[in-house]
């Protein structure tokens, strides 16, 4: 009974911490990702030669902390994470950036 009850305790905060964690980084990845991608277009091997590198680290770095935190929150509490849609809408959008960058260096 005990863990439920801290399981419980828990939920509201957990959800609270990844919502302000996942605005922060979407606006990151969304304010960055057509650079991103201009990057990628321009240089596919080694976009961090392009002159849009802030932008490709600020991207990739936006994704896979997107990426870690969905993890986090799968781990915690999977019922309470398939319930917040709009969160794994930002997880796919992630997930499909991480993709492009790994696809675009490997030859």
């Amino acid at each position: 009974m005990q863990g439920s009850i801290n399981l419980f305790v828990s939920n509201p905060r957990l959800f609270h911490d990844a919502l302000l964690t996942g605005f922060l980084l979407q606006a990151m990845l969304y304010l960055h990702r057509s650079f991103f991608a201009q990057a990628l277009l321009d240089h596919p091997h080694k976009p961090l030669s392009s002159p849009f590198a802030p932008s490709v680290s600020t991207a990739y770095h936006s994704a896979s902390m997107i990426l870690r935190a969905g993890a986090h929150m799968f781990d915690r509490s999977a019922d309470l994470a398939m319930r917040a849609w709009f969160f794994l809408y930002h997880i796919f959008s992630a997930a499909v950036s991480s993709l492009c960058t790994v696809h675009g260096s490997v030859d």
